[in-house]
């Protein structure tokens, strides 16, 4: 365990959280992982996923950004934000269904994007990207008890704690890695998805992200830039994303967090992870050169 390591995990006793993190600097290579390889409920981070393999399909000619379609009382999907929420028709491009589903994390805008690309499309995907870790399944087709508590993220589980329990999330709900996300990251913000013009745009998009209780909060401050994807469910909050000083280049990370109890109202969790975040970035911005990692795993 190393200084930072030992940092981290004094954090999380704060919270009362488990956590795992990936970081890269992009300027330096600096890499820092704490239990990063190990598989977790992805909440909406798999929104993330989602828009980044749509991006790779429209560079590949595949998916059209333009292309429009009619969503209606038959064709949304429960969720508490965008287009699950209104109650008449709406029209709109498949590239503002990509917005509303990364910047509201809009459940009936994702279940299009999955429909558009198909499972096997997305198994190409993580597998020619090296996301091992990462499963997707299409949460709007599940037919589980369900109901919004109000988190302005994702939907929780109604009324049954077995939902919370870690076995059972990974076998109903879409399972990633901090890793994975970090390598995700890592492609977009090295243009290496996509063209550069389509790497800038969705770059631009998750900067817009409406939540800013995660990884923002842990740089409270004029200049630096966070875009980021939430995820949320039961006792998960997670968010991976990347942190922008003036002049340097950018860090890109994933923290993801699991308390010891599914409450709704959970501050302190909430800001552990701008912290954690905030204390890598810290630590590599000031030159540390990622010998050791912060745990094994």
């Amino acid at each position: 365990m190393t200084w930072l390591g030992d940092s981290l995990e004094q954090i999380a006793d704060d919270a009362a959280v488990e956590f795992t993190v990936s970081a890269r600097h992009l300027g330096t290579g600096a890499r820092f992982d704490v239990r990063a390889d190990v598989p977790w409920t992805a909440g909406s981070t798999y929104k993330l996923i989602l828009a980044a393999a749509w991006l790779e399909a429209v560079a590949e000619g595949i998916a059209d950004p333009h292309r429009r379609v009619l969503i209606d009382e038959q064709t949304r999907r429960d969720g508490p934000t965008g287009l699950s929420l209104t109650d008449d028709p709406v029209e709109l491009s498949y590239r503002d269904l990509v917005r509303s589903m990364l910047i509201v994390s809009d459940n009936t805008a994702a279940h299009w994007i999955w429909s558009d690309l198909g499972a096997e499309y997305m198994q190409v995907k993580l597998k020619t990207w090296g996301a091992d870790v990462t499963s997707i399944v299409d949460t709007g087709e599940q037919n589980f008890s369900r109901v919004e508590l109000g988190t302005g993220d994702d939907l929780w589980p109604s009324e049954l704690e077995v939902f919370t329990l870690e076995k059972t999330d990974l076998q109903l709900f879409s399972v990633t890695s901090a890793s994975d996300l970090r390598i995700i990251l890592e492609r977009l913000w090295t243009n290496q998805l996509a063209t550069p013009e389509l790497c800038s745009w969705l770059r631009s998009v998750l900067g817009q992200q409406l939540f800013r209780h995660r990884l923002a909060s842990g740089f409270d401050y004029d200049g630096v830039e966070v875009a980021g994807k939430t995820g949320t469910w039961g006792p998960y909050r997670h968010e991976a994303g990347a942190v922008t000083h003036p002049g340097e280049p950018p860090v890109v990370i994933s923290v993801m967090t699991r308390s010891a109890r599914a409450a709704q109202q959970q501050p302190l969790a909430h800001a552990a992870v701008g912290r954690i975040a905030a204390a890598i970035v810290q630590a590599m911005r000031q030159g540390w050169t990622g010998e050791g990692r912060g745990s094994p795993g």
